[in-house]
């Protein structure tokens, strides 16, 4: 596990672990006993919350008392207005619970889990998530301002606190897949007028549906236990290749245009394999690195080179291809610049 701008990032192993530890005998008790004190309308769960295990820097930090991490208590009763403020629920399965008034201002909410649940007036300010899911959840007049969300601190306005969240049910309906927090929140920022905080959920969103359209999912059997393993396809390597790394989701000028700069680069290495021939006298041919980037760089931008010619299928191979790639980047980067101009 990593501690990045106070959020904390756990692989899938060290959340299975967090999970694993409460399904021992142990682990049972302890979650049967702490759900008793919540349903008593207390978060006073003292040393039932300290495993004997291995600590590391992040265990030690947490004070006692505060550290659910992993625990289980989906379709649990109890009170509403419960203060977990603070409290580190990274992993947490919370699902299907009326947590209406509660308040997890500050908390860790990494990989935790809310899917189903009854949110109403529930309090996320200062919160810190990562891939924190809300499924089917209620969020009426729900409070996120200044939450921390996948790194990007949400904003102190209105539209993330309880008006802004006022009939969130009637106006949006309830988010239907994992994607669509991260949409409520782009179209929250777009309505505002508000395009440079708007720009990262975008992208979040686009990375989520990402991992919904290309992992699958298997049972596999570990230890004589069933439990499932997600598996990342081809096509979700090109698309995180081509569309995230180097198109930035068609929002980051910047990598566009250091994608186009690799690819006349790329491609002039490719034209020293045969001489280039001159125009004017063809028994002059060169391979010199400036001629062939000179060349490159007139063929990606399709105004065609006067003082060079290709020589030979191979060369005309690679220029139906830089000229396509060429056509395609600049098109998109002059997109990306006319829509910020446009919403500036």
């Amino acid at each position: 596990m990593a501690s990045k701008n106070n959020l904390i990032i756990y692989s899938e192993k060290e959340i299975d672990y967090l999970r694993n530890r409460w399904k021992t005998e142990d682990g049972k008790d302890r979650r049967r006993r702490i759900i008793q004190i919540m349903q008593t309308g207390s978060t006073e769960f003292g040393d039932l919350t300290v495993f004997g295990d291995k600590k590391d820097k992040i265990t030690e930090a947490i004070p006692i008392g505060k550290d659910l991490r992993g625990i289980n208590i989906a379709s649990i009763e109890i009170p509403n207005g419960l203060n977990f403020s603070r409290f580190h629920f990274s992993g947490a399965i919370l699902e299907a619970m009326d947590h209406s008034l509660s308040n997890f201002s500050f908390a860790h909410l990494e990989y935790a889990s809310f899917n189903g649940s009854i949110l109403n007036r529930t309090i996320f300010k200062g919160a810190n998530m990562v891939r924190t899911t809300f499924v089917g959840a209620n969020m009426d007049m729900a409070i996120f301002a200044e939450a921390v969300v996948d790194g990007f601190p949400l904003i102190a306005h209105k539209t993330f606190m309880e008006d802004g969240f006022r009939d969130f049910s009637l106006r949006y309906g309830f988010i239907d897949k994992k994607p669509g927090f991260y949409s409520m929140i782009k179209l929250k920022y777009k309505e505002l007028g508000r395009y440079d905080e708007m720009i990262p959920f975008h992208i979040l969103e686009m990375r989520a549906k990402r991992d919904e359209k290309f992992m699958i999912e298997k049972e596999v059997q570990k230890d004589g236990k069933p439990f499932i393993k997600r598996y990342r396809t081809p096509l979700w390597f090109i698309e995180k290749l081509f569309f995230d790394v180097c198109f930035g989701y068609g929002e980051k000028w910047y990598r566009v245009f250091f994608t186009a700069l690799v690819v006349v680069f790329g491609f002039s290495f490719l034209y020293m394999i045969e001489p280039l021939r001159s125009n004017w006298d063809p028994n002059i041919t060169t391979t010199k690195w400036i001629d062939t980037i000179y060349f490159s760089a007139v063929n990606f931008t399709n105004l065609g080179s006067q003082d060079w010619l290709p020589n030979g299928p191979l060369h005309r191979l690679f220029m139906g291809i830089e000229s396509i790639s060429g056509l395609f980047l600049i098109t998109l980067i002059i997109v990306i610049f006319t829509r910020k101009m446009i919403r500036e």
